[in-house]
């Protein structure tokens, strides 16, 4: 078992209840003979940096909040000898899916300091719109899905699925599809204009879309799911395949897998890593595989 664990919770998630959650994490811990550290992030900078603090001296570094947050904790995390698990308190969960981690806290508390650890691939992103270079654990959108996750950024109240269904709606009334060129490493090629592309390290994102059923995140390779353009009467029932994850076989979606993507665009289009929105629009992404970068804990038998 564990024996030190630091904490990086987001104050916004879990309905924003803050005190009562770094106290019950506490009490948890406490009770199960743990030293812990728990600290609230400020920002999305800070979130990454106290994680990387944490990494240099505790065995355990844990995302306390959404696939947001478990984004901006695992990117101070990649590269340590610390090993990553989440805590889900947010609004998909999806990452927290992906480890089998319970919803219940003190469950999920428990399932970490058993401490069964996978190597976890993780995806390496640099952009034409910034020089730093940053990582994803479960999904890369860029198009739809991407703006999406934008419009579920500016609902208050709503969580999960719901969350996402509102957001695509919304992004139903402004999203216009544009030509995409996207390269992988042996030298296949998809050139069309699209609705979206995803990169997947996992298999679901937004709440519980199976955008890559198939994925599996300690295979070595990506799954990636091109949706072409959709008219509007298609669009509803290909959501409803993504949901079921039966999309795959449509004529208008193409699925490969590849350790290197490159995606370049017609014009300027949204880009979301694990439900965290790109400041900002791209044109050009780089995607690169970081085969059994993280070591995470999953709650797995």
């Amino acid at each position: 078992m564990f024996e030190r664990i630091g904490c990086v919770v987001n104050p916004a998630a879990g309905g924003g209840r803050i005190g009562e959650t770094i106290d019950h994490l506490r009490r948890i811990f406490r009770s199960k003979g743990v030293e812990a550290s728990i600290q609230e992030s400020r920002s999305a900078n800070h979130a990454t940096e106290a994680a990387r603090e944490f990494a240099a001296e505790y065995d355990v570094v844990a995302a306390v909040g959404g696939d947001g947050t478990v984004n901006r904790v695992a990117n101070g995390v990649i590269g340590s000898k610390a090993a990553f698990s989440v805590i889900p308190n947010g609004s998909g969960n999806d990452f927290a899916s992906l480890l089998a981690m319970p919803r219940d806290r003190e469950t999920a508390c428990e399932a970490i300091l058993r401490g069964r650890v996978k190597k976890f691939d993780v995806g390496r992103v640099r952009t034409d719109s910034s020089p730093e270079i940053t990582h994803f654990v479960n999904t890369l959108g860029i198009g739809f899905d991407a703006s999406v996750a934008y419009e579920a950024h500016r609902i208050p109240l709503l969580k999960g699925l719901p969350l996402y269904l509102a957001g695509l709606a919304g992004a139903l009334m402004t999203f216009r599809t544009v030509n995409f060129q996207i390269d992988d490493e042996s030298g296949h090629g998809v050139n069309k204009e699209c609705f979206l592309v995803c990169v997947a390290n996992g298999e679901r994102e937004g709440g519980g879309f199976r955008i890559a059923p198939e994925a599996n995140p300690t295979d070595g390779v990506f799954d990636v799911c091109v949706i072409g353009k959709l008219p509007l009467r298609r669009i509803l029932s290909v959501v409803r395949a993504v949901l079921a994850g039966k999309h795959a076989e449509l004529s208008e979606v193409h699925y490969f897998k590849a350790r290197n993507v490159r995606v370049r665009t017609a014009a300027p289009v949204r880009l979301h890593a694990d439900g965290e929105v790109h400041e900002g629009y791209v044109r050009e992404v780089n995607i690169e595989l970081n085969p059994g970068a993280l070591r995470v804990i999953t709650a797995e038998a």
